[in-house]
């Protein structure tokens, strides 16, 4: 027997969906995944008469978290022909996560324990990258994954934020610190800055600098990346440098003591 496992991406809060076989796009037939091309409307009577049941537009299968389908059982075997192309259904769990409509995946029990393995290896890499760089390297690749403001802290307290991060986004961690990365980890560093002092800004989805209707650098993070790291952009990168220039706070030095506080206080 062969079993099929719905599980929620927010099992907490995820309500049961009603799913009924839908309309494909490109044929705007319904698809039931009975027949030779599994098109409800191409099934001829003859052919519906040889089916144990028929699956049309008022079939309803109610999926909740934790639900199985037997695909021994004919029924369910049927059913999840047509479950698999739900826009609420995702078959692969890590390609589902970025489509707004699927609220359930089809679990994968040997491939999840692989990708707990996998990310643990990932973290435990990350985390001794961490450890055998230098401040002034975690300062860095801090700044190119957003820190606002990490010479501030002391080296401890900057490891502890970086294996945070190692625990979430492992791989990027990693990257960060190689060296063949320097040119991307730089501009990402730049358009870090670029944002948080309001000189590049996000308009309709769409980066701008000198506002609303200034000059287009980008469509999204990656492609203004690649408009700091092109040759043909360097006047226009030249500019944003002296705009972020005038921006950032000027640093001063101390002022010296007075003779008079000098003596006061030795």
């Amino acid at each position: 027997m062969k079993e099929i496992v719905f599980r929620a991406y927010r099992p907490a809060t995820q309500q049961s969906c009603t799913c009924r076989p839908c309309k494909e796009r490109k044929s705007n037939r319904l698809y039931t995944g009975q027949g030779q091309s599994g098109h409800y409307e191409t099934l001829t009577t003859e052919e519906k008469a040889k089916l144990p049941f028929i699956i049309d537009a008022s079939t309803v299968v109610v999926v909740t978290h934790g639900m199985k389908l037997n695909l021994d059982d004919p029924v369910d075997a049927a059913n999840w022909k047509w479950l698999q192309r739900h826009p609420y259904i995702a078959i692969d769990k890590d390609k589902g996560i970025h489509i707004t409509d699927t609220v359930f995946y089809v679990e994968n029990v040997e491939k999840e324990a692989e990708e707990r393995v996998s990310k643990d290896k990932k973290r435990t890499l990350a985390k001794g990258k961490v450890y055998a760089a230098s401040f002034d390297e975690l300062i860095k690749v801090a700044k190119s994954l957003d820190h606002p403001s990490p010479e501030s802290f002391t080296r401890p307290m900057l490891e502890d934020w970086m294996v945070d991060k190692c625990h979430s986004m492992p791989a990027a961690v990693s990257d960060t610190f190689n060296p063949e990365n320097s040119a991307i980890v730089n501009a990402r560093i730049f358009f870090n800055e670029l944002t948080r002092h309001a000189i590049l800004t996000r308009h309709g989805g769409i980066y701008r600098m000198n506002g609303e209707k200034g000059t287009v650098v980008g469509h999204s993070d990656e492609a203004v990346l690649e408009f700091i790291l092109e040759e043909k952009n360097g006047e226009t990168v030249k500019a944003l440098r002296a705009m972020l220039i005038e921006k950032k706070p000027v640093p001063t030095e101390p002022e010296p003591k007075k003779l008079e506080e000098v003596s006061e206080s030795a």
